[in-house]
Protein backbone atom coordinates (compact mmCIF):
# COMPACT_ATOMS: atom_id res chain seq x y z
CA UNK A 1 0.00 0.00 0.00
CA UNK A 2 1.16 3.83 -1.15
CA UNK A 3 2.12 5.71 2.29
CA UNK A 4 -0.09 9.11 2.45
CA UNK A 5 3.25 10.52 2.75
CA UNK A 6 4.18 9.39 -0.65
CA UNK A 7 1.32 10.26 -2.14
CA UNK A 8 1.65 13.88 -1.17
CA UNK A 9 5.31 14.15 -2.15
CA UNK A 10 4.05 12.73 -5.83
CA UNK A 11 1.26 15.06 -5.63
CA UNK A 12 3.29 18.31 -5.03
CA UNK A 13 6.25 16.94 -7.34
CA UNK A 14 3.52 16.98 -10.31
CA UNK A 15 1.82 20.43 -9.76
CA UNK A 16 5.58 22.15 -9.23
CA UNK A 17 5.89 20.72 -12.86
CA UNK A 18 2.95 21.66 -13.64
CA UNK A 19 3.84 25.21 -12.65
CA UNK A 20 7.39 25.17 -14.51
CA UNK A 21 6.26 23.66 -18.08
CA UNK A 22 2.36 23.66 -17.84
CA UNK A 23 -0.46 20.71 -18.36
CA UNK A 24 1.63 19.42 -21.87
CA UNK A 25 4.87 18.51 -20.00
CA UNK A 26 2.78 16.75 -17.57
CA UNK A 27 0.28 14.26 -19.80
CA UNK A 28 4.04 12.34 -20.15
CA UNK A 29 4.01 11.63 -16.99
CA UNK A 30 2.87 7.90 -16.36
CA UNK A 31 1.99 8.03 -13.15
CA UNK A 32 -0.70 9.22 -11.07
CA UNK A 33 -1.68 12.92 -11.05
CA UNK A 34 -3.44 15.90 -8.86
CA UNK A 35 -7.28 15.47 -10.34
CA UNK A 36 -10.81 16.51 -9.46
CA UNK A 37 -13.88 14.28 -9.43
CA UNK A 38 -16.39 16.45 -10.57
CA UNK A 39 -20.33 15.28 -10.07
CA UNK A 40 -22.41 17.44 -12.06
CA UNK A 41 -26.35 17.99 -12.55
CA UNK A 42 -27.87 18.00 -15.50
CA UNK A 43 -31.70 19.50 -15.08
CA UNK A 44 -33.98 20.77 -17.43
CA UNK A 45 -31.32 22.25 -19.51
CA UNK A 46 -28.85 23.76 -16.65
CA UNK A 47 -25.98 22.15 -15.00
CA UNK A 48 -24.51 22.85 -11.50
CA UNK A 49 -21.84 21.74 -10.12
CA UNK A 50 -22.61 19.40 -7.15
CA UNK A 51 -19.18 18.58 -5.73
CA UNK A 52 -15.59 17.91 -6.39
CA UNK A 53 -13.02 15.63 -4.67
CA UNK A 54 -9.52 16.53 -5.05
CA UNK A 55 -7.12 12.98 -5.48
CA UNK A 56 -4.33 11.54 -6.87
CA UNK A 57 -5.16 10.03 -10.45
CA UNK A 58 -3.94 8.48 -13.89
CA UNK A 59 -5.58 10.55 -16.85
CA UNK A 60 -5.20 9.41 -20.23
CA UNK A 61 -3.42 12.43 -22.33
CA UNK A 62 -5.58 15.26 -23.69
CA UNK A 63 -7.63 14.78 -27.01
CA UNK A 64 -7.13 16.95 -30.07
CA UNK A 65 -9.90 17.21 -32.30
CA UNK A 66 -9.30 16.13 -35.75
CA UNK A 67 -8.40 18.97 -37.86
CA UNK A 68 -11.37 19.65 -40.25
CA UNK A 69 -12.59 22.43 -42.11
CA UNK A 70 -16.62 21.12 -41.05
CA UNK A 71 -18.18 21.35 -38.18
CA UNK A 72 -17.86 18.83 -35.88
CA UNK A 73 -20.10 16.45 -33.91
CA UNK A 74 -20.22 14.54 -30.44
CA UNK A 75 -19.39 15.40 -27.00
CA UNK A 76 -16.34 16.80 -25.21
CA UNK A 77 -15.50 18.64 -22.44
CA UNK A 78 -12.44 21.29 -22.04
CA UNK A 79 -10.66 22.43 -19.04
CA UNK A 80 -9.63 26.25 -20.11
CA UNK A 81 -8.00 29.19 -19.55
CA UNK A 82 -9.36 32.70 -18.33
CA UNK A 83 -8.72 33.78 -21.96
CA UNK A 84 -10.35 30.37 -23.32
CA UNK A 85 -7.39 28.50 -23.90
CA UNK A 86 -8.16 24.77 -23.66
CA UNK A 87 -5.55 23.20 -20.89
CA UNK A 88 -7.70 19.81 -21.28
CA UNK A 89 -9.61 18.28 -23.67
CA UNK A 90 -11.52 14.85 -23.40
CA UNK A 91 -13.91 13.21 -26.47
CA UNK A 92 -16.32 10.84 -24.72
CA UNK A 93 -19.84 9.04 -24.65
CA UNK A 94 -22.27 11.64 -23.87
CA UNK A 95 -23.33 11.35 -20.45
CA UNK A 96 -26.66 12.86 -20.20
CA UNK A 97 -28.85 11.11 -23.28
CA UNK A 98 -30.27 7.90 -22.40
CA UNK A 99 -31.17 5.18 -24.79
CA UNK A 100 -34.55 2.75 -24.51
CA UNK A 101 -36.61 0.50 -26.49
CA UNK A 102 -40.35 1.26 -27.26
CA UNK A 103 -42.63 -0.46 -30.00
CA UNK A 104 -42.78 1.01 -33.57
CA UNK A 105 -46.91 1.60 -33.89
CA UNK A 106 -46.24 1.63 -37.61
CA UNK A 107 -44.81 -2.39 -37.77
CA UNK A 108 -47.63 -5.04 -37.22
CA UNK A 109 -46.77 -6.78 -35.14
CA UNK A 110 -44.78 -4.06 -33.08
CA UNK A 111 -41.36 -4.29 -33.30
CA UNK A 112 -38.99 -2.39 -30.81
CA UNK A 113 -37.40 0.42 -31.79
CA UNK A 114 -34.73 2.30 -29.90
CA UNK A 115 -35.30 5.67 -29.11
CA UNK A 116 -33.26 8.53 -27.42
CA UNK A 117 -34.29 10.24 -24.49
CA UNK A 118 -33.28 13.53 -22.78
CA UNK A 119 -34.03 13.09 -19.01
CA UNK A 120 -35.10 16.15 -17.30
CA UNK A 121 -32.63 15.51 -14.94
CA UNK A 122 -29.54 13.31 -14.64
CA UNK A 123 -26.35 13.51 -12.74
CA UNK A 124 -23.09 12.23 -13.93
CA UNK A 125 -19.21 12.52 -13.08
CA UNK A 126 -16.09 13.53 -14.75
CA UNK A 127 -12.52 13.20 -14.25
CA UNK A 128 -10.07 16.55 -14.80
CA UNK A 129 -6.63 17.20 -14.28
CA UNK A 130 -5.88 20.20 -11.79
CA UNK A 131 -4.13 22.28 -13.79
CA UNK A 132 -2.61 25.73 -13.22
CA UNK A 133 -3.99 28.57 -14.51
CA UNK A 134 -7.64 27.27 -15.47
CA UNK A 135 -10.80 28.53 -14.58
CA UNK A 136 -13.65 26.74 -16.33
CA UNK A 137 -14.67 23.46 -17.49
CA UNK A 138 -16.54 24.05 -20.47
CA UNK A 139 -19.21 21.43 -22.14
CA UNK A 140 -19.70 20.91 -25.96
CA UNK A 141 -22.40 18.76 -27.67
CA UNK A 142 -24.03 17.98 -30.91
CA UNK A 143 -27.83 19.69 -29.50
CA UNK A 144 -29.25 17.73 -27.07
CA UNK A 145 -32.62 15.56 -28.27
CA UNK A 146 -31.45 16.10 -31.95
CA UNK A 147 -32.51 13.41 -34.18
CA UNK A 148 -29.11 14.43 -36.67
CA UNK A 149 -26.01 13.15 -34.59
CA UNK A 150 -24.03 14.53 -37.55
CA UNK A 151 -25.23 18.18 -36.72
CA UNK A 152 -22.36 20.41 -35.39
CA UNK A 153 -21.42 20.15 -31.55
CA UNK A 154 -22.36 23.76 -29.44
CA UNK A 155 -21.53 24.82 -26.03
CA UNK A 156 -24.08 23.33 -23.44
CA UNK A 157 -22.29 24.82 -20.25
CA UNK A 158 -19.69 26.92 -18.93
CA UNK A 159 -19.33 26.00 -14.95
CA UNK A 160 -16.25 28.07 -12.92
CA UNK A 161 -14.32 25.77 -11.20
CA UNK A 162 -13.64 28.65 -9.54
CA UNK A 163 -16.38 28.45 -7.31
CA UNK A 164 -17.42 26.18 -4.20
CA UNK A 165 -19.78 23.85 -5.82
CA UNK A 166 -23.53 23.95 -4.62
Amino acid sequence: MISRKLIHCVAAVALGLMAATGWAAIVQVSGPVPAQRLIIQYRAGNFHLLSRIALLKVLPPSDDLPASNKSLSGFWFEVQSPDGAVRYRRIIADPITAYTEVPDPAQVPPQPERAEIVPAETVFTLLIPQVLGSNQLVLVSTPLGSADKSRAAQVLARIPLAEEAK
